[in-house]
């Protein structure tokens, strides 16, 4: 991957991934831009890299590079947590994810199916298993004894359902 002439934002780039990619792209030619809150820990990176002006440091967080890149008409959007993913206005917009009450479950939520056609409608027809809902079942399938099956399930290694 070569990226000469190309420049690169990253966010919380003085420690673990953030670091890492600012890395990456440097070790790839690109410039970097690196924000993060801590000034002494961006000095100490930008010194440890060695990178001379490939690399800069500005001082802010992720929120404010975003409206930055918005201000200027730069495509871009936050990277969202699970919980904050499912209220989101394009997946909510979208209906990514679907929503219903299963006896045994509750309000279960998960993925549609990513194709969806006026003709063919995919649906979800039960949600995944329970824990333990195929267990012995799959040990018959692959050959296991019922006593070893037995066994398994008095160890604890094995967790069945119990209607």
């Amino acid at each position: 991957m070569q990226l000469e002439n190309k420049v690169a934002a990253v966010t919380g780039g003085t420690a673990g991934i953030g670091k890492a990619i600012v890395e990456i792209f440097l070790e790839n030619g690109a410039k970097v831009a690196m924000m993060a809150r801590n000034s002494e820990k961006a000095e100490k990176v930008i010194s440890d890299l060695g990178a001379g002006d490939r690399l800069i440091f500005i001082k802010g967080d992720s929120n404010e590079l975003l409206e930055r890149f918005q201000k200027e008409g730069v495509p871009c959007a936050p990277l969202l947590d699970r919980m904050e993913l499912m209220d989101h206005e394009q997946i909510t917009a979208n209906e990514t994810i679907w929503y219903d009450n299963f006896e045994g479950f509750g309000q279960i939520r998960q993925a549609r199916p990513a194709a969806r056609f006026s003709e063919t409608e995919s649906e979800i027809v039960r949600p995944a298993p329970k824990l333990g809902e195929h267990g012995l079942e799959i040990l018959s399938d692959l050959g296991y004894e019922k006593s070893l099956q037995q066994r398994l399930i008095d160890e604890g290694k094995l967790v069945v359902k119990n209607d």
